[in-house]
C-alpha cells in the first residue's frame, strides 16, 4: 500500500520539507551510521515519535561537543534496543534516512534547537512514513 500511494498519489510522491539534518543508516552494517546535513529535496526519510518519559533518550542526545563526532559516526552498540529497531525498520522498505529529533536537533544549543523545534510539524509531514514509539522497555 505504502509504494502504490507513492507512485500513484501526486501529494505521496516528493517530500514537501527536508529537515536540516538526518541520520544516514548506510547499507546493511550496523557501523555506517551518522548524521548528514543539507540533504538533497527529494531524499525520502523516515521521522520517528518519541516520548522522551518513556526513554533514555537524554543519553543519547547530539550535544555540541559531540556534534562533529556524530556526523562521522555514530555508534550502533550505545542506541537503545528501541532506536536500533528503528533504524532496521528503515531499512526494511528501503529507505537510507531517519530522524530522530534526540539525534538530529543540538539538544544544547538553543538557537538550532529553536529552529529545528519549530518545524517539527512539517518534518512529520514530509516524511516517507513516521513511527510513533509509545512504550519504550529500555
Amino acid at each position: 500500500w505504502l509504494q502504490d500511494c507513492v507512485d500513484n498519489h501526486e501529494n505521496c510522491r516528493t517530500p514537501s520539507f527536508m529537515p536540516k539534518r538526518l541520520i544516514d543508516v548506510g547499507g546493511d552494517s550496523h557501523q555506517d551510521l551518522c548524521l548528514r546535513e543539507d540533504m538533497h529535496q527529494e531524499t525520502p526519510y523516515i521521522a520517528v515519535s518519541h516520548s522522551w518519559k518513556f526513554s533514555e533518550a537524554r543519553k543519547f542526545m547530539t550535544l555540541k561537543d559531540n556534534y562533529e563526532s556524530r556526523k562521522q559516526y555514530i555508534p550502533w552498540q550505545g542506541l537503545s534496543k528501541t532506536f536500533r529497531d528503528v533504524i532496521d525498520i528503515c531499512r526494511w522498505p528501503g529507505v537510507r534516512h531517519v530522524w530522530i529529533d534526540t539525534f538530529c536537533i543540538i539538544q544544547d544549543n538553543a538557537e538550532d534547537w529553536a529552529d529545528q523545534a519549530s518545524q517539527m510539524g512539517c518534518i512529520y509531514e514530509g516524511a516517507y512514513i513516521t513511527i510513533a514509539v509509545d512504550y519504550d522497555p529500555d
